[in-house]
C-alpha cells in the first residue's frame, strides 16, 4: 500500500475479503470487490444448482493434460476421482464469468497499469491474460516467500505466459538468483521492501522484556507446520531452564482465526508457561525486536528474522526444503531433532 498511497494518480483497489483485512487502505477512488465469495458461489451454482456441464472439447483438453502428467511423472491420476481434475473443471466453468468481469473492469477504469500482490489465483490470471492482449502493463509486487520450489513462479525455460505478469518487483537479488521466472532479467526489478526497512528501524533498538536476564526464543508457526512445531516448542520448554529462557509462540493468522481455538489445536502449549500470541495486533516485527533466537520450519518470517539479525534456526521436516537457501548460504542453522535444537540454542549468540 505504500506504493499506491504515494502515487500521484487515481487508482481502483480490488481485494478479496478476509478476516485479517477489515480496513482497506483509504482512498476516494477505491472500489471493493469480493472476488473470493463470487468465485465460491459460482462453483456451488455450477456444480449443484443448475448443473452446467463442460463441453466435449474442454473434457478432452483436461484428459490430454492428465494423460501427459501421468506419462511424464509416472503417476496414475484418475480422471473420475481427482482433486486436480475437479480444479481444472472449476476453472474452465468459471473462466467465462471472470473474463466478463475483467473486461468490464478494464473498460470502466481504463488503467495505465495493473498491479498485483499475487497473480497465482484464477481471477488475476484471467485479468493478466486480457491486459496482455490490450497491451496494458502488468506488475506483481512480491508478497512473501518465493523460492525455486514455488510452482507458480518457476519454469524450466523462459517462455511467454499470457497469464503471468510482465514485470515483478522483488525484495532483493537473492530471489532473482534462486528462481527461474519465465521473464527476462530486465523485467525483474530489485525494489526492496520499504515496509520491512521501516519496521526494522523502528524495533531494532527496542528494550528487551522485563526479564532481561533471560534469552527470549520466538517460535514462528503457521497452520501447515503448526502440529509439528507446537510439539517441538513443548519439548524445548520441558528441557530448558525457565529461569534462563523465555519462550514465545507466534500463531499465524490462519491459526488465530481457527474457530476451534489454539487450545484445541495445540493443547500441550496450554499446559506450559509459553506465551502464545493469539492476536493480530501484536506485530511480528516487535517480537523480532524483543527476541534473541527465532525458530521455525516454513515461513517468510524466517527470512525477516535474518534481516533483523536474529539467530535463526530451522527445524528439518519435509517442508524445510522451501527455505533451504537460508541454511545453504549460512544465514540460518539447520537441526534435525530436539536435542540438536537444544544444543544450538545454548550456543553463544554471535553479533
Amino acid at each position: 500500500t505504500d506504493l499506491v498511497l504515494n502515487m500521484h494518480y487515481s487508482y481502483y483497489y480490488f481485494e478479496n475479503e478476509t478476516d485479517n483485512l477489515k480496513n482497506p487502505i483509504p482512498n476516494k477512488f477505491k472500489k471493493y470487490v469480493n472476488l473470493y465469495y463470487i468465485q465460491f458461489g459460482l462453483k456451488k451454482i455450477f456444480n449443484k444448482n443448475i448443473g452446467i456441464k463442460l463441453n466435449k472439447e474442454d473434457i478432452n483438453k483436461i484428459k490430454n493434460i492428465i494423460n501427459l502428467i501421468n506419462e511424464k511423472f509416472k503417476v496414475n491420476i484418475d480422471y473420475n476421482n481427482s482433486i486436480a481434475v475437479k480444479n481444472f473443471k472449476d476453472i474452465l466453468l468459471i473462466y467465462p464469468f471472470f473474463s466478463k468481469v475483467s473486461h468490464r473492469i478494464i473498460k470502466r477504469t481504463q488503467p495505465k497499469a495493473v498491479i498485483y500482490v499475487s497473480h497465482s489465483r484464477t481471477f488475476p490470471k484471467i485479468l493478466t491474460q486480457i491486459c496482455r492482449k490490450k497491451n496494458i502493463p502488468t506488475i506483481e509486487i512480491q508478497h512473501g516467500l518465493i523460492t525455486e520450489n514455488h510452482a507458480s513462479y518457476n519454469y524450466y525455460k523462459k517462455i511467454i505466459l499470457k497469464t503471468f505478469p510482465e514485470h515483478i518487483f522483488l525484495y532483493g537479488k537473492l530471489y532473482k538468483e534462486i528462481n527461474n521466472f519465465p521473464l527476462n532479467n530486465q523485467n525483474l526489478y530489485l525494489t526492496g521492501l520499504p515496509f520491512f526497512d521501516r519496521k526494522r528501524n523502528e524495533y531494532k533498538n527496542i528494550d528487551k522484556l522485563e526479564d532481561n536476564n533471560k534469552t527470549v526464543i520466538l517460535f514462528v508457526s503457521d497452520d501447515t507446520v503448526g502440529p509439528v512445531l507446537s510439539n517441538i516448542a513443548y519439548e524445548v520448554y520441558t528441557k530448558l531452564d525457565s529461569d534462563k529462557y523465555k519462550i514465545i509462540y507466534k500463531l499465524h493468522p490462519n491459526e488465530i482465526n481457527n474457530k476451534k481455538g489454539w487450545q484445541y489445536l495445540y493443547p500441550q502449549l496450554s499446559k506450559t508457561k509459553i506465551e502464545v500470541i493469539d492476536n493480530t495486533h501484536t506485530e511480528l516485527f516487535y517480537l523480532f525486536g524483543i527476541s534473541h533466537i527465532v525458530i521455525g520450519i516454513l515461513s517468510t518470517a524466517l527470512f525477516e528474522s535474518v534481516g533483523f539479525g536474529r539467530k535463526t534456526i530451522l527445524y528439518k521436516t519435509v517442508h524445510t526444503d522451501y527455505v533451504k537457501v537460508l541454511y545453504e548460504k549460512g544465514y540460518a542453522k539447520l537441526v534435525e531433532n530436539v536435542d540438536e535444537l537444544i544444543e544450538e540454542i545454548k550456543k553463544p549468540i554471535e553479533n
